[in-house]
């Protein structure tokens, strides 16, 4: 996969983890409505939680593995979630947005895109740091070992 569809990918995963974190906001919430009665519906919306949450964390693990660090889906998942509960406390609950929930909401965003940008930009010093396939070896060392240096470097700058 080239990094622009990683990317996609991850954004992708991440955002539908923040759907389905929602969703089970949702759910725990139309399961409480009746207070502690416990009746049919109350089942139903507790199972549509559990679910709702595995789902999540299934998701969640795919997005992290399809990223180079675990900040962007991690915030990507954060303001999906507490954009699409906002909406859905609106619609579902009659529930107030408030001018401080909307700034927050668009502070998050911004704060999305800083993140975003910041490892894009890393990306691309990085990729400029590299020396490349047809560099020549440095004295006393094969081409195998270089590579292997390589990998070494690159495996640790995506756990970074």
């Amino acid at each position: 996969s080239t990094p622009n569809c990683n990317t996609m990918k991850m954004f992708v995963l991440a955002a539908a983890s923040g759907a389905m974190a929602a969703t089970a906001t949702v759910c725990a919430k139309l399961a409480m409505r009746g207070g502690l009665r416990i009746d049919l519906s109350c089942l139903m919306y507790g199972v549509s939680f559990i679910l709702s949450n595995i789902i999540m964390w299934l998701l969640f693990g795919r997005a992290l593995a399809a990223s180079p660090n675990a900040v962007i889906p991690m915030s990507i998942n954060t303001c999906t979630n507490i954009l699409i509960s906002g909406i859905a406390g609106l619609t579902i609950f009659n529930e107030a947005l408030t001018p401080s929930w909307l700034a927050g909401v668009a502070l998050m965003s911004m704060g999305m895109y800083v993140l975003r940008a910041e490892d894009a930009r890393r990306a691309e010093e990085a990729a400029r740091a590299s020396p490349g396939p047809n560099a020549k070896p440095a004295e006393g060392l094969s081409r195998r070992t270089i590579a292997a240096k390589d990998a070494t470097r690159a495996g640790s700058a995506k756990r970074t």
